[in-house]
């Protein structure tokens, strides 16, 4: 199986360029965390922000989420995905909407 990856990456590379792999690879990577992770994330009853490579959470959903990543990953691969967990040290630029302070939260990336 590791072959026949390897022999479409390079066939992709050969044809489309360096570019259009690498642009190919963050849009799989940007679809499976907003499509797949994030729709369960929110059937999950989770509030969840999406940044790059990273979901901001309350830190009461940490443990949650970072099943969540790796139990999907692990379905939709057949790999342990990384995910590491760290609070955030200060409030996120949108600390404060319509007077409301949001509560600590973390991120999981």
């Amino acid at each position: 199986m590791l072959d026949q990856a390897y022999n479409v990456i390079v066939t992709i590379k050969q044809k489309q360029g360096h570019s259009y792999f690498a642009v190919l690879l963050q849009g799989i990577e940007s679809d499976f965390l907003i499509k797949i992770i994030g729709n369960e994330i929110r059937l999950a009853g989770i509030d969840a922000l999406s940044v790059h490579d990273c979901l901001i959470v309350k830190r009461s959903d940490m443990d949650r989420v970072s099943h969540l990543v790796k139990t999907l990953g692990r379905r939709y691969t057949g790999y342990d995905l990384p995910c590491k967990i760290k609070p955030l040290t200060r409030q996120p630029v949108l600390g404060n909407i319509e007077g409301r302070s949001l509560p600590a939260t973390g991120a999981v990336n």
